[in-house]
């Protein structure tokens, strides 16, 4: 697997298989084909599988300046985070992926793509879940938070002119 990244650093597919490989072991695996696919924001992971897992994603993420806009990567990176990092680190972390693929592809001119939507998606869920009220901002917890969220992510997308495929999406 090292060989093939070595050649192929851009395969991002590779990275998120690679970055799973240790939990092979694991007993939850135990009885899985070697041959079967894993997911990892679907595996249980304890911090110390996690803190391998997130270096190698953030390895995956620095090997080809493309791979910084893998929206797939980031989502795998940041749901590795969630075993061991604190809730606000996380959330900060979202806003920060969120803000730097945009920024990203509004200068390269391509606008927004479907994988940004994905991000939003993603984060919408942790908002939702393990980062209900976790929001450092304005002192705002629970519902509104998650309403602020949402609005967010409408306005962004709206903006990106992505209209017909967003309202097939919502």
């Amino acid at each position: 697997m090292e060989r093939h990244l070595k050649a192929h650093p851009e395969d991002v597919d590779s990275w998120i298989s690679y970055s799973t490989l240790h939990l092979r072991l694991s007993p939850e695996l135990a009885n899985r084909s070697v041959n079967a696919s894993i997911d990892p924001l679907k595996l249980p992971q304890n911090r110390a599988s996690a803190e391998v897992t997130l270096s190698i994603l953030a390895r995956g993420l620095e090997a080809d300046p493309a791979n910084f806009l893998s929206t797939h990567l980031h989502i795998a990176y940041l749901r590795a985070a969630e075993a061991f990092w604190a809730p606000e680190k996380i959330t900060g972390r979202w806003k920060n992926v969120i803000r730097e693929l945009g920024d990203k592809h509004r200068s390269s001119g391509k606008g927004m793509e479907q994988g940004m939507i994905r991000i939003w998606l993603g984060y919408i869920d942790w908002r939702e879940g393990a980062g209900w009220g976790k929001s450092e901002e304005k002192g705002e917890t629970g519902v509104d938070e998650v309403i602020e969220v949402y609005a967010e992510c409408l306005e962004k997308l709206r903006a990106e002119d992505y209209g017909e495929d967003l309202d097939v999406i919502w």
